[in-house]
């Protein structure tokens, strides 16, 4: 199976995966979105390490391990989240029939678009990074933090991710679709309410 098809044609790329998929395929995929999401983090993550004073002790080690490790778990979690989701929603409210582990599977291929995402969201940070200057009293990092948001190049990046996001659910909409032999409008609602959820809150945060 390419990764290439499920971008264009994922009603055929699940129609014709196994029922039986190996979870090392996506598994890797969701691997590379979360190492490149943790490295997109960096720029800034460094800028804000750095900028602590040294009497902050070790707080800007725990900052630049807690700004790489939690984009790069999170990926993972939220794979693990929306499969969840996805199976619950699909089983309980439409009746279908599939396992979970095949749909797990078959998530992990919906993050291939994630990766341009990622990408654009990297080169955002590097750019932001280069003028950057936070705080050095550690109580107003999180007021510091939250203006970026209000930055124009995290705004179009943040939309950027929006419609990476709406890609992916349509690509999840077949994998629901085929994993459980759910019918279009089924899949379609199924994989519609835990990503509507996740953009509605993403916008808030932009507002």
């Amino acid at each position: 199976m390419s990764s290439v098809t499920v971008l264009t044609n994922p009603d055929g790329f699940f129609d014709r995966a196994s029922d039986d998929p190996s979870l090392l395929p996506p598994a890797g995929i969701v691997l590379v979105v979360a190492l490149a999401t943790a490295a997109a983090s960096f720029p800034i993550t460094q800028v804000i390490a750095e900028s602590l004073p040294a009497e902050a002790g070790p707080a800007g080690s725990i900052a630049m391990v807690s700004g790489l490790l939690g984009p790069f778990l999170g990926t993972f979690l939220f794979w693990v989240i929306y499969a969840v989701v996805f199976h619950g929603i699909a089983v309980l409210a439409f009746g279908g029939e599939g396992s979970l582990s095949r749909l797990l599977a078959y998530v992990g291929w919906g993050h291939v678009p994630a990766i341009l995402s990622v990408a654009v969201s990297g080169a955002t940070n590097y750019v932001i990074a280069q003028n950057l200057t936070p705080p050095s009293d550690p109580q107003q990092m999180q007021a510091f933090t939250r203006s970026l948001q209000n930055q124009p190049e995290f705004v179009i990046a943040s939309l950027v991710g929006l419609v990476v996001l709406a890609w992916q659910a349509f690509i999840w909409t077949f994998a629901v679709r085929h994993s459980h032999g759910l019918d279009l409008r089924g899949a379609a609602i199924t994989v519609a309410i835990p990503v509507v959820l996740q953009a509605g809150w993403q916008l808030f945060n932009l507002l």
